[in-house]
């Protein structure tokens, strides 16, 4: 059973402007990682701010670094209901948004501006 997603957002306002309002996703708190365990676990030599935020049983754990690496296949598959209404507000908010036709009607790619890809299905 996956705990949380950890993913790297470049700017803070990220948090704001695309996980609560276009995610739903729910600030549950904040803490920084050292830079000796940053260095530890993930080879950054650098303190690095940490949010939690949630929505529902999905949590995430998301990272503040400019350092942004680029991975062209990774993404996280969400469901939603109304999940139209998710692809409208990233549309609204100047996010890149991809509508495609799937088996049961449309699957909706999202992009955060750090480049992180998520994929919104319809809860059936």
């Amino acid at each position: 059973m996956i705990q949380h997603i950890g993913l790297t957002v470049a700017n803070v306002s990220e948090l704001k402007e695309f996980y609560e309002k276009v995610l739903l996703l729910i600030p549950q708190y904040q803490f920084k990682v050292d830079k000796s365990l940053a260095f530890n676990l993930f080879g950054v030599e650098r303190e690095v701010d940490v949010f939690m935020m949630s929505y529902q049983s999905m949590s995430f754990e998301i990272f503040i670094d400019d350092d942004i690496c680029s991975s062209s296949f990774a993404h996280v598959c969400l469901t939603y209901k109304q999940s139209e209404l998710l692809y409208s507000r990233a549309q609204a908010s100047g996010y890149r948004a991809i509508k495609k036709t799937s088996r049961n009607g449309y699957t909706y790619f999202i992009w955060d501006k750090s480049g992180n890809i998520f994929e919104i299905k319809e809860i059936m």
